[in-house]
């Protein structure tokens, strides 16, 4: 049976040359494009996993800076409780609070300077 299946194909390159050629191009076209599915799968697959780790690595870090964020705001508020607190000893409670205001105000005007430059 072989034999006749072989004898066929050659008789049939024979007949129809570039018959027989363009199926065979066109199954190396098929092979090809289901390897580089299967590639590009595996590529796609490899970039999904990244991207989510990226992403939880992103999400931990920008909770862990709004936790920061939120404790150096209470500390700060405390500092600046215990400085009105001694500044008001010092000097009455509304010079003490106009001095703060002032700070402040310098201390944006840094911030400001910075931000322009």
């Amino acid at each position: 049976m072989k034999g006749a299946d072989l004898l066929s194909a050659v008789w049939s390159f024979l007949r129809h040359p570039a018959s027989a050629a363009e199926d065979h191009l066109l199954a190396l076209e098929a092979r090809l494009e289901t390897q580089m599915t299967e590639r590009l799968e595996s590529v796609r697959s490899l970039l999904v996993e990244q991207l989510r780790r990226e992403l939880r690595r992103v999400a931990r870090v920008l909770a862990l800076g709004a936790s920061v964020g939120l404790l150096a705001l209470v500390a700060g508020f405390f500092a600046l409780l215990g400085i009105w607190l001694s500044l008001r000893s010092v000097l009455g409670g509304a010079r003490a609070s106009f001095l703060i205001a002032a700070l402040f105000a310098v201390l944006s005007l840094g911030v400001l300077r910075q931000l322009r430059g």
